[in-house]
């Protein structure tokens, strides 16, 4: 039995999870038993950022304004950080929002397939900015997510990415501060950007 030695690695416990490139949906989901910001995508696991007070409490009013919108009038089920998105197959993104329509095919009760409308708060580090930024408009394009939210804190601004009757591509617009945020697709769904990203400033 090798030696163990206090602040030495537990290279054993190592050993009991799949490699890279060889994790299953089943051992992810396994896994999320203990670990909330982990991604799974295609064999691979993805580690998030934890995210800092300020980031939740972007996440906490836009849950508000979505809630007004969807729980409130019906037209949806607002779900905030942790609800595990089924992309595509061997895909699973942890969206920041959720917004779920109960009643649609392809929903489940532990983790749909498909989303009204996501939310990505964007986190400082290199590859989550091209994760949220660039990636994940690619995987949630082609999953047909019918709006994608980029909220960016660094450069206070929000992007709302839409699909447009019968588009397979987004339309984009930035909204920055002194501007009021519109949704591609659901009309009365707005806000100012400087209500949210005054947060930043307490």
């Amino acid at each position: 039995m090798p030696e163990t030695k206090p602040g030495s690695p537990v290279w054993e416990l190592a050993l009991v999870y799949p490699r890279q490139g060889e994790w299953t949906e089943s051992s992810y989901f396994d896994l999320q038993n203990s670990y909330k910001f982990v991604e799974f995508n295609r064999g691979y696991l993805e580690f998030l950022e934890v995210p800092p007070k300020s980031h939740e409490r972007l996440i906490k009013f836009l849950e508000k304004i979505l809630a007004r919108y969807f729980d409130d009038t019906g037209r949806g089920e607002v779900f905030k950080s942790g609800l595990a998105l089924h992309a595509d197959t061997g895909l699973i993104r942890v969206p920041d929002i959720s917004v779920i329509r109960p009643d649609d095919d392809k929903y489940s009760e532990d983790y749909p397939e498909f989303a009204l409308l996501v939310v990505e708060v964007v986190s400082d580090s290199y590859a989550d900015r091209k994760r949220d930024l660039k990636t994940k408009v690619e995987e949630y394009q082609q999953a047909g997510i019918p709006e994608y939210w980029i909220v960016d804190p660094k450069d206070r601004v929000i992007h709302v990415l839409s699909l447009q009757s019968g588009s397979t591509e987004y339309t984009k617009l930035t909204f920055e501060l002194g501007n009021r945020v519109v949704s591609g697709l659901y009309s009365e769904l707005e806000f100012d950007v400087a209500d949210l990203f005054a947060i930043l400033d307490r």
